[in-house]
Order: structure tokens, then C-alpha cells, then sequence
């Protein structure tokens, strides 16, 4: 397909998945209204109508993800620093449980673009948007509403056989995602990881005081990084014309001879109160001049 057909059928299919999203969103407020909150109805007919769009189910799953987690739509509104996630969690949960359960890898592909969010810069402890994201991950990863996705096999349903190996799936899970963390640290994902390995028990994580070495290290390195910019603060750090000019200057006041030391050294202050920043257009009347045109006196030797 060519690349300008192929977007135009990527826009058409978002459009469907969005109609679909605000369908679901006006059935599940419907069913939460009428205190109905057992009920799965919106949920199973928005992931059927999902999975029937024609299209591969990893641009499906694409898309998706793009509209719920990049655009921050499992988010309140009205999403304050503190604020209480609650009805995220009671609109969005019965749809993306059932979506867990219904496409293999989906819980791993929803968590990571969760994690990716949280990665992003942005505008430190103050962002209620990366704390929403945080206080998903966490709801998915520890509550026990998301226990019996979380304790699923690698072919989607939930393993109800042996205790072991339920655990062996909140494991692998748990594991992967603390890798996550940890391949692209920010405040966010180490807070997360922070509160994950403090309220997970070594059964649930064997590898549980290795992570927290390695947690260690990362608040170490993120320090050092907060304590450098700290330093070089964009207002206050010379320009690296500045620097240039101030090299030079040492340079030439090193080089000058001793009787002339104070007079270089005030004449290297002035320099400083009004040195250029960049290229400087000389004052005047310029004419314009037509290309190639050779002033008189430089014309070329014959």
C-alpha cells in the first residue's frame, strides 16, 4: 500500500477506535449510574468491536495505546497533584481487564507504554500527569483486582492449576518491569520501583534485594545528575562564546608584560562589561550590491 493510502487508512481506523472508546465510555457510566458495577456488558462489547476492526492487531494495539496512555485519556480530566484516581480506575478497569485477558501480551504492551510516559522529562514531583501514570502501574502491578491478570499464563488465560505457577507469572511480570525501570530511570519510574520492592515480599520477588541494590545506585546517579544541573544552570552558566572570549583573555593577559599588568587587566574588565555575543552588523549606509560584483581596485590581476 502506498505510504499515502496507508495513513489515510491509519486516520480512518483511529477515528473508529475513538467512537468506540466514547461509546464504551457512555455505556460504562450508564452501568456505574444504575450501580450495576458487576456488570461487564460495555467492556466485552467495546474489546469485541475492537478486535473485529479490520486491520492487524498490532496497529490495533498501536493505536489504542496511543489514545488511552499517550494522550492520557485513562486520566481524569480534571487530574490534580493528589488527587484521588478512583474513577479512572472504576471506568477504565472492567475495559482494559477484559482487553488483558482477550489479546496475549497486551497487560506487558499497556504497562511499558505506562512506564514510557513516566520516562518522558517533564516537570519533576510536580506533574499530576506522570503521578497518574505512577498510580496506574502501581494499581495494576499490586491491587488485587488485577491479581487474576496478572497471574496468567503466556497464552492469556488465568492460571487457576498450581499455586507456583501463578506466582511464577506475577514473577516474570514484576521482573520485567523493574528491568524497564531500570533501563530508563526518572523520578517517576524510580519512585514507582521504590514502592513496588518495598510492598512486594521476596516470595513474589526472589531477586527482590538485588533490585534493591540496584535501586540504590540509580537514586545515586539521579542525584548526581540533579547536582550537575544544579550547577550548570542555563542562566547563570557562560555561553560557550563566553568562554571562548574569557580563554582568550587569560591567555593574553599571561602573555603581557609586568609593567602593563594592571592596565591589561582593567582594559580585560571593560572587555568583559561590553564583549559582543556573536557576529555584530557594523552601523552605516550599505548599498546593495549585485553578486559577483568587484569593488574598484580588486579587480582580478591580468
Amino acid at each position: 500500500m502506498p505510504p499515502d493510502q496507508r495513513r489515510l487508512a491509519e486516520r480512518a481506523l483511529r477515528e473508529q477506535v475513538q467512537a468506540l472508546l466514547k461509546t464504551y465510555i457512555k455505556a460504562r457510566k450508564a452501568e456505574v449510574k444504575t450501580r450495576r458495577r458487576v456488570d461487564r456488558a460495555a467492556a466485552g462489547s467495546a474489546v469485541r468491536g475492537w478486535i473485529a476492526l479490520a486491520a492487524p492487531t498490532a496497529v490495533k494495539k498501536r493505536l489504542i495505546l496511543d489514545i488511552l496512555v499517550t494522550g492520557a485519556m485513562v486520566l481524569p480530566a480534571d487530574k490534580k497533584l493528589g488527587s484521588s484516581m478512583a474513577g479512572a480506575y472504576l471506568m477504565w478497569t472492567p475495559f482494559l481487564r477484559t482487553l488483558c485477558r482477550c489479546v496475549p501480551s497486551f497487560l506487558t504492551s499497556l504497562l511499558t507504554c505506562m512506564l514510557a510516559y513516566m520516562a518522558k522529562p517533564g516537570s519533576g514531583e510536580e506533574d499530576a500527569a506522570r503521578e497518574g501514570m505512577h498510580d496506574w502501574v502501581l494499581h495494576i502491578l499490586t491491587s488485587e483486582e488485577w491479581r487474576g491478570v496478572r497471574r496468567s499464563t503466556d497464552d492469556g488465560h488465568a492460571a487457576q492449576q498450581q499455586q507456583h505457577q501463578e506466582y511464577r507469572a506475577e514473577t516474570q511480570l514484576l521482573d520485567q518491569m523493574l528491568g524497564l525501570v531500570f533501563t530508563s530511570p526518572s523520578l517517576w519510574t524510580l519512585k514507582l520501583a521504590a514502592t513496588l520492592l518495598e510492598e512486594s515480599s521476596d516470595e513474589v520477588v526472589p531477586s527482590r534485594n538485588a533490585w534493591l541494590a540496584v535501586l540504590e545506585a540509580a537514586k545515586a546517579d539521579e542525584a548526581d545528575e540533579q547536582h550537575i544541573v544544579l550547577e550548570l544552570d542555563p542562566i547563570t552558566a557562560p555561553t560557550p562564546h563566553a568562554m571562548d572570549v574569557d580563554a582568550l583573555e587569560t591567555e593574553m593577559h599571561v602573555s603581557s608584560s609586568s609593567t602593563a599588568a594592571a592596565s591589561t587587566s582593567s582594559a580585560s574588565a571593560a572587555v568583559r562589561a561590553e564583549k559582543p555575543v556573536g557576529p555584530r552588523k557594523k552601523v552605516g549606509l550599505w548599498r546593495p550590491q549585485p553578486i559577483g560584483y568587484i569593488p574598484p581596485g580588486w579587480e582580478r590581476d591580468e
